[in-house]
């Protein structure tokens, strides 16, 4: 369904200022993930808080544990950056391994079929295991882009642009906008990032 020029305005004028703060705070912690401060976690962990109001809204549950897990990876995030290098400096940007994406992908897979079969089996979702795929790979995202591995843009440029979808068809709009400029950040760090190494 493509939305109307009128269903857009609409929808922004019943946004609660939660979503304008959530979106103004992980807009932020994006751009400063593509310049590497560690500031970006800091702004994940506000951003993450007020997101958790706006899936429960939206009866996106699968999304809502991972908010949780978010906000400890958040926390992850900023000490690996601040103390993840040789002798607790700077984490520096690094290539994923072949055998680490292997992994990787596997833990992706799996955990996209079992919360996939949960939400299935517990909960009304239209499309559990879509849900299910973006949350599994999320974390996969999050956890790359905590150990500065340079392809966590890849993965966010596929998650991203799931969520672009999945948010347009809830009617989300501001969420929708979030998400597609999450995949436009996607592109910009991974170009930042490959220059530094």
């Amino acid at each position: 369904m493509i939305p109307t020029l009128d269903s857009i305005l609409q929808e922004l004028q019943q946004t609660s200022l939660i979503e304008y703060l959530a979106f103004i705070a992980l807009i932020l912690y994006v751009y400063y993930a593509t310049k590497q401060h560690a500031i970006a976690w800091l702004l994940s962990l506000v951003g993450l808080v007020l997101f958790v109001v706006i899936n429960y809204r939206a009866s996106l549950y699968g999304e809502i544990p991972l908010q949780g897990v978010y906000l400890l990876m958040s926390l992850y995030g900023w000490y690996q950056w601040r103390y993840g290098g040789k002798n607790q400096t700077n984490l520096p940007v690094s290539l994923t391994s072949l055998n680490l994406w292997v992994m990787l992908i596997i833990i992706g897979v799996l955990g996209t079929i079992l919360l996939g079969h949960v939400l299935s089996t517990y909960t009304a979702m239209a499309i559990p295991y879509w849900d299910a795929s973006t949350t599994a790979f999320s974390l996969v995202g999050t956890w790359m882009l905590a150990r500065k591995k340079l392809e966590n843009w890849v993965v966010w440029l596929i998650v991203d642009s799931a969520y672009t979808w999945i948010y347009l068809e809830k009617g989300l709009f501001l969420v929708t906008l979030l998400y597609f400029l999450y995949v436009v950040f996607s592109v910009v760090g991974l170009f930042r990032w490959y220059r530094t190494m």
